[in-house]
């Protein structure tokens, strides 16, 4: 079975995704817009903890595909095929409504959408404007791609048990340092290095590889700790308990207590995760806004807007990711 088709793992993406988009709509839009007349029927103030379960499962996912095949080129159009056209769609659509419906918080000049089209905008130094907010998480994915790849050239990936304790221990002191003395010089690299604070999340996702594929127990547990503890360092209670409960999920599924919560409904929404990630923040704000602005009642407003974002997510996932990924793949394979 292929990294990109463990089904509980596909399962944990569709949760995250859709935990991301209840995030933005019961939540997050208020305080963009607070005064229309929408009223969330709930508020799910914690959900955008969803990113996490993305950032473990990326690393767990991203460690088994470069233990499997450890060609740097393979990698390097794996990567960019998976991830660039359901990504281009996206951005041209949220900065097109934005653009067209002339809405001055989604709003971003033409310059700083080019530069969204390279994916590096959330990139330190870069100062420019991201055409949807959600887009940050893909500057942490590319410093982790990167790091993975200097992993693979080096030949350093094989040496995860000790590289992830150098990484944390380094991580713990540099924010130690960072909260009782600032830092404002080394932030651009402290960034980079630390993947916005999100490297002991693909860490943990690694370790929970290694715990499946049968690595010394006592080693990944003490990293798993040292991951704990510096993910602690800099997230709050919230955050902490949330990457708790996404640990022992992922160690039900390695323990093979989780095959009941695969079936078509629950692959169907992993399967769409990446595309609804993408595309759900300013197009359901905006359907949002006119849904509420023509006076509809606010919980038929959000089920409107959930069901247009899956089905767009679905559109785009099954006539632009797939079969541009499958394209991109044989044209550079």
């Amino acid at each position: 079975m292929s990294a990109q088709r463990i089904k509980e793992l596909d399962v944990f993406r569709g949760l995250a995704a859709m935990a991301v988009v209840l995030y933005h709509y019961t939540y997050n839009f208020k305080v963009i817009f607070p005064d229309t007349n929408y009223e969330a029927p709930f508020v799910l103030n914690h959900f955008n903890l969803g990113i996490e379960l993305f950032f473990i499962i990326s690393g767990y996912v991203i460690y088994l595909t470069v233990d499997r095949n450890n060609q740097a080129r393979h990698f390097i159009i794996s990567r960019f095929s998976r991830l660039f056209p359901a990504y281009w769609v996206s951005v041209m659509l949220a900065w097109g409504l934005a653009q067209t419906l002339n809405i001055p918080e989604l709003k971003t000049p033409f310059k700083d959408f080019l530069w969204n089209l390279t994916m590096f905008q959330s990139f330190p130094k870069i100062h420019v404007l991201l055409v949807q907010k959600v887009y940050w998480t893909l500057g942490a994915e590319l410093c982790f791609y990167m790091f993975v790849l200097a992993g693979l050239i080096t030949g350093l990936y094989r040496k995860p048990l000790i590289i992830i304790p150098g990484l944390m221990i380094l991580m713990l002191v540099v924010n130690f340092i960072y909260l009782h003395h600032g830092m404002p010089y080394y932030m651009p690299v402290y960034q980079y290095l630390f993947l916005y604070n999100s490297l002991p999340l693909f860490c943990f996702g690694i370790l929970m590889y290694l715990f499946k594929k049968g690595e010394s127990k006592y080693l990944v547990t003490v990293n798993i700790l040292l991951c704990m503890l510096a993910y602690a360092m800099v997230k709050d209670r919230a955050g902490i308990i949330a990457v708790s409960l996404f640990a022992i999920m992922i160690l039900l599924y390695i323990k093979g207590w989780l095959t009941w919560i695969v079936n078509p409904v629950t692959v169907f929404f992993g399967t769409i995760s990446y595309s609804l990630y993408l595309i759900h923040q300013n197009l359901g704000y905006v359907l949002l806004l006119k849904l509420s602005g023509c006076g509809l009642n606010s919980n038929l407003a959000l089920t409107i807007t959930i069901a247009v974002a899956i089905l767009l997510a679905t559109l785009i996932t099954y006539t632009i990711e797939k079969p541009g990924m499958r394209a991109i793949r044989s044209w550079l394979e």
